[in-house]
């Protein structure tokens, strides 16, 4: 190989490593720590701007008191309970690899008792309806859940055949034995799609050039 070829193939190779790089990604939902809208009450209802909420969700900041932990970040947590929760959707495609998590918090004013579950979930969509879930399912009292600790819960999943849109969902229930009980809350949470800023087939491409 001459040395102009060398030099060529070497540089062509730093570049694929450059552009491809690590997996990147960015968090895609709105108000990702229920700050807004502004707070003007000691409770409000929903879960703020950018979010869909289901049953009872609330935004709580200072009184009645958030609790000993405060917030993870900023200074309005949403608190759920009953089978509640909040969901955003996104475009997504089959095969495409998704990754969600919040923070989460078993508050010692209103802890969580029984068969209530804190989770994070991932559902995948067609315009029929739900196709399939994923779900992290791991905050409760079985798996321990302790009271006055945010706990980073994390859920990853690719889009099955079919899928169209993504739905990020928070969400409690008693979805174990025991009954319900408890408000856990939610902070800090994201969503997004992992991705790779170069063509599967490039790396191919490179290697042709000196076949």
């Amino acid at each position: 190989m001459s040395k102009l070829v060398s030099a060529l193939f070497v540089t062509l190779c730093v570049f694929l490593v450059a552009a491809a790089g690590p997996a990147s990604a960015v968090n895609l939902l709105a108000n990702p720590g229920f700050e807004s809208p502004a707070f003007v009450g000691a409770e409000a209802a929903g879960a703020g701007d950018g979010w869909i909420p289901f049953n009872a969700n609330y935004r709580i900041q200072g009184q009645p008191p958030i609790g000993p932990a405060g917030a993870h970040g900023g200074t309005v947590v949403l608190k759920v309970f009953g089978t509640a929760g909040a969901y955003q959707d996104f475009p997504a495609n089959p095969g495409e690899t998704w990754n969600g998590g919040a923070w989460i918090l078993n508050d010692s004013l209103d802890p969580m008792a029984g068969g209530q579950v804190a989770a994070v979930n991932i559902e995948w969509h067609n315009d029929a309806g739900l196709i399939s879930f994923i779900s992290n399912g791991t905050f409760n009292l079985t798996d321990g859940a302790p009271q006055d600790e945010w706990t980073l819960k994390t859920v990853t999943g690719d889009a099955p055949e079919g899928t169209t849109f993504a739905r990020f969902v928070v969400i409690t229930g008693d979805f174990l034995p025991g009954g319900p009980g408890g408000a856990p809350r939610y902070d800090d949470a994201f969503f997004e799609k992992l991705t790779v800023s170069t063509e599967e087939s490039t790396w191919g491409k490179i290697k042709s050039l000196y076949r």
